[in-house]
């Protein structure tokens, strides 16, 4: 970590070095060059390049395309205009830059600087990247499903469009970044500046989260050492909004004591009994139903279906019951389950009965005692940022006072996958915040079935319900 951190600290200070001669042949005073993101805007006004640009120098997608287009109109200022002259500064400008500012080479004024066919070029180009990183950071965002557990509503290989602006776009955490990802994979480097980050922030929002939108969201579970915006991203249902209270029932789940929406592709497993004799293959493929996996039991196969499949099952003359394996209320989870909150004394639930419980909203307070502080134990302390301590004597202090009530400063939701028998979801890991909310996924604008290497034609453009 500390050999990170030098050569971090090296390339910085040999790139500030770089920058220090042109900045005073410019006016501008030296120590500038050394003063992080201010040394940016300065650049910037030498090259009269808009401030704001900023903003896209500080973002991953676009920081290495702006620091070419930099480079190129830092040379116009030298009337430098050859076409090697430029690739010199774009590639080598570490050294190159030195070289032009510490030389008795003049720098001609804004006014005076003409401009080339290759300057047009780059300046058209970085229109269209700005406008490609602004689409994807704040109006758009396309994620591809690894896991079948939103089957079979959302399938593996699917291509998903997800709306960013009109629940409101959150401005990232980490601004200056290398990859979408957590970690580069040479030598396991952060692929963003950890001293770097924003706090909270969203633009307006045009429409709430509803009730069974489908949602992108960082995965409350992943590392809590790592930035929101870099934890990994999740696709669920959001079943449950702020202040809802939500129960699930022998597999239904209900919201606010009415049965939610029983929705086509929502999947449970199931027993199914036969005579012995098999199930045609072909009629399965037909149904789109995946291939069963028998059990102990003679002529017994275990499925994954919806209860339309599991209607068409049952009109076959060899099967005689189709039973969904639906957790009992009496029973008790699965060994390693970990069912959320994890105190099985107080909320002895299983993934087929869970609740009832109210979602946390925004300035709604609730009452806090040994019997539920499970259920807010990180919310309080992790999502909220509050101290909080489990006294001896049966005690809890929150910021070191004692607290019998709480009052939410966010709002949270329920997520849970269609696939309810193999979704890891809010049943495991809990409420998500508000701040863990990336978007809302609106439709399908392509699909590939890797397992028989074709293309779903008929999944492309198809709009989630």
């Amino acid at each position: 970590m500390i050999l990170i951190f030098l050569l971090y600290l090296f390339f910085y200070l040999v790139s500030c070095v770089a920058l220090l001669g042109i900045f005073r042949k410019a006016g501008v005073p030296g120590i500038f060059a050394f003063i992080p993101v201010f040394n940016l805007i300065k650049w910037l006004q030498i090259v009269n390049r808009p401030v704001w640009w900023i903003i896209f120098l500080l973002w991953w997608i676009s920081t290495i395309f702006l620091i070419a287009v930099l480079s190129v109109d830092t040379l116009k200022r030298f009337n430098l205009h050859r076409f090697y002259q430029q690739m010199l500064a774009m590639v080598f400008g570490i050294v190159y830059y030195p070289f032009l500012g510490f030389s008795k080479r003049r720098m001609v004024p804004p006014d005076e600087v003409s401009k080339t066919k290759f300057g047009r070029y780059i300046s058209v180009a970085a229109a269209g990247i700005l406008t490609i990183v602004f689409f994807r950071t704040l109006i758009v965002g396309f994620y591809t499903i690894p896991t079948p557990s939103l089957e079979k509503t959302i399938l593996v290989g699917d291509y998903l469009a997800v709306n960013k602006w009109m629940g409101g776009a959150r401005i990232p955490f980490t601004p200056v970044a290398f990859t979408w990802e957590n970690k580069i994979s040479v030598l396991g480097w952060k692929s963003y500046l950890p001293g770097i980050q924003l706090p909270y922030m969203r633009l307006p929002a045009f429409r709430k989260i509803k009730n069974n939108d489908w949602v992108v969201f960082n995965w409350p579970g992943d590392n809590d050492d790592l930035p929101i915006d870099r934890k990994e991203s999740y696709l669920k249902r959001c079943v449950a909004i702020p202040g809802d209270t939500l129960e699930i029932r022998e597999g239904v789940v209900y919201i606010n004591g009415k049965k939610n929406k029983d929705f086509p592709g929502l999947q449970l497993d199931y027993y199914v009994n036969t005579d012995g004799t098999p199930i045609n293959e072909k009629v399965l493929r037909d149904l789109d139903v995946d291939e069963p996996t028998p059990t102990s039991m003679p002529g017994q196969f275990y499925f994954w279906l919806t209860s339309r499949q599991a209607d068409e099952l049952r009109k076959f003359k060899n099967v005689s019951s189709v039973i969904p394996n639906t957790i009992r209320k009496s029973d008790t989870p699965m060994v390693g389950e970990g069912l959320f909150p994890g105190d099985a004394a107080h909320f002895p639930y299983n993934i087929d009965n869970y609740g009832p419980l109210v979602i946390p909203k925004k300035g709604v307070s609730c009452n806090l005692n040994l019997t539920n502080i499970a259920l807010y134990q990180r919310l309080i302390s992790h999502y909220e940022e509050n101290q909080m301590e489990l006294t001896n004597d049966g005690k809890i202090l929150i910021n070191g006072k004692e607290a019998n009530q709480y009052t939410f400063k966010k709002d949270y939701y329920w997520m849970m996958g269609d696939n309810r028998h193999n979704s890891l979801d809010s049943r495991y890991w809990g409420f998500v915040p508000e701040d863990y909310i990336i978007g809302r996924a609106t439709w399908i604008y392509g699909s590939y079935d890797k397992t028989n290497d074709k293309i779903r034609w008929n999944r492309f453009f198809k709009r989630l319900e």
